[in-house]
């Protein structure tokens, strides 16, 4: 244990001239020279963290298909707040003038990653040797681990990924647009049907981002900018009155109304738009119109692609981006797989937010949270719509379940509910000739309940042994003398009880 423990207070290997042969050679805007290292490196194959950053800004422009030199090196690193910590300019020209040829780029990548694999071994060599000192670890376990290491020769890979040792890997921290809904440089999804207020919804974070406050269980925040992504809503007559109606500061708020594709040119173009705001929020409402031409939203492959390229914007420019969709038409209950397209969209966003009402009352609505990677699961948060005015109503019990309850609930609900109307018309009836009707109609006693409770019927009985009368509200003559009232139903189990 002296000797693994005395190596490690060694200098880590390390090949620094070989580092900046890479990534000279990759700065001169040979493409072949920018390919040629990916196969074999990634950020972590560098032991010097300047390398690391200036590393991961010429990937993000050859991902774009952007030509990586010094200048456009320099500005992604800018973009990613990184160019201090990368050296500043001068060091990015440093390295581009240090290397006159691109020609030996893969023997430099081989060296850069012989050193990285070096350094691997040696921390995970220490582990497996402070494990063989444990007599509960068997022999086959320390072989199996012992094999691992020989695979991280990238020789053995043949350009498959790289295994990652974590103690390479720094922790960050999760940063919050609104806690724990949406989260900074990551996708968010909203999901509902139409007319259930997700435009409002993503107008009023909008807002409250704008002036910096107004999200519910969030405290004040630093003002900061939106750009709306809009192809269903006119700016003029809907997103610009409904934002002033909000109270928003529309000065940190910019918006486009024709969708443009998110292949490589509208990428680079929405990384234009987020760079000339500062936006902190993107909103595309909805996601499947800025989807590029000929995309199947059913094909996983398809939606995965362009999603993952926009979770890199995201990331890079430390925003929150909320994508709007729709629900697919179905009787699934899951909530997670009711979103139009496939499951991908889910897949990609670290949160995922479902707008809409309860079944018993189209009033009440509710914001619930049905996936989180990133935090604890939100309580469901009320809202209303009332004659084009939108607000927060506080935490609400409505679910997912009753969200998202099948159509052919509601269509049961208002049969029971006309069932009802007619059956107590002419005036107050025993509710067990009304529950034997509604039997009849096919109706079950759970949904008549329901529609009892949704139409405001009293139930009020008739003495302590009689049976229970509903009637409609207003046809009420009097409960009579020792009649027993809603207030008491728990307390009797008879044939017609509430």
């Amino acid at each position: 244990m002296n000797s693994v423990n005395k190596d490690l207070t060694m200098l880590p290997p390390q090949d620094l001239d070989a580092e900046r042969a890479v990534l000279g050679a990759m700065l001169q805007g040979d493409r072949d020279a920018i390919d040629a290292p990916r196969n074999l490196l990634t950020a972590e194959s560098f032991y010097k963290t300047a390398h690391r950053h200036i590393w991961t800004a010429i990937c993000a422009l050859a991902d774009r298909g952007e030509p990586a030199d010094v200048l456009t090196v320099r500005a992604e690193l800018e973009k990613m707040g990184r160019l201090d910590e990368a050296g500043g300019a001068v060091a990015i020209a440093q390295l581009a003038g240090e290397v006159g040829t691109s020609a030996n780029v893969e023997h430099h990548a081989r060296l850069v990653e012989d050193a990285h694999v070096r350094r691997s071994l040696i921390v995970r060599a220490s582990q497996l040797a402070t494990r063989a000192y444990d007599p509960a670890v068997s022999v086959e376990d320390l072989i199996s681990a012992g094999n691992v290491l020989v695979s991280e020769r990238p020789e053995a890979r043949n350009g498959l990924p790289a295994l990652c040792c974590l103690t390479d890997v720094q922790p960050e921290k999760v940063e919050w647009l609104w806690f724990p809904r949406i989260p900074l440089g990551r996708l968010t999804a909203l999901e509902g049907d139409p007319g259930e207020g997700k435009s409002f919804l993503a107008l009023a974070v909008a807002t409250a981002l704008s002036v910096g406050h107004g999200l519910p269980d969030m405290e004040e925040m630093e003002p900061g900018d939106t750009v709306f992504l809009t192809a269903e809503d006119a700016l003029s007559d809907t997103i610009r009155p409904r934002l002033d109606e909000m109270g928003a500061d529309v000065s940190r708020v910019f918006a486009i109304d024709e969708p443009f594709p998110l292949d490589a040119t509208g990428l680079s173009y929405l990384e234009t738009l987020i760079r000339s705001t500062s936006a902190r929020l993107v909103v595309f409402d909805p996601i499947t119109a800025f989807l590029p031409p000929g995309l199947d939203i059913h094909r996983a492959n398809e939606v995965r692609a362009v999603l993952s390229r926009l979770a890199h914007v995201a990331e890079a420019h430390r925003c929150a981006v909320l994508i709007v969709r729709h629900l697919a038409k179905g009787s699934t209950s899951k909530a997670t797989y009711r979103g139009l397209g496939s499951i991908d969209f889910t897949a990609a966003c670290r949160s995922v937010l479902l707008a809409g009402h309860d079944p018993d009352d189209q009033q009440s609505r509710a914001l619930v949270q049905i996936k989180t990677n990133l935090g604890p699961t939100a309580d469901p948060l009320g809202y209303s719509i009332e004659q084009g005015q939108f607000r927060w109503t506080g935490v609400t019990g409505l679910t997912a379940g009753q969200i998202l309850a099948p159509e052919v609930e509601a269509s049961s609900l208002s049969e029971a509910k006309a069932l009802l109307r007619e059956a107590l018309a002419d005036g107050a009836r025993p509710g067990k000739e009304v529950e034997e009707e509604a039997e009849g109609a096919g109706i079950s006693i759970r949904t008549l309940k329901r529609a009892k409770k949704v139409l405001g019927v009293k139930a009020r009985k008739e003495g302590q042994k009689g049976p229970w009368i509903w009637e409609l509200p207003g046809q009420s003559s009097g409960t009579p003398t020792g009649g027993v009232t809603d207030e008491l139903d728990a307390l009797f189990d008879t044939g017609g009880k509430p």
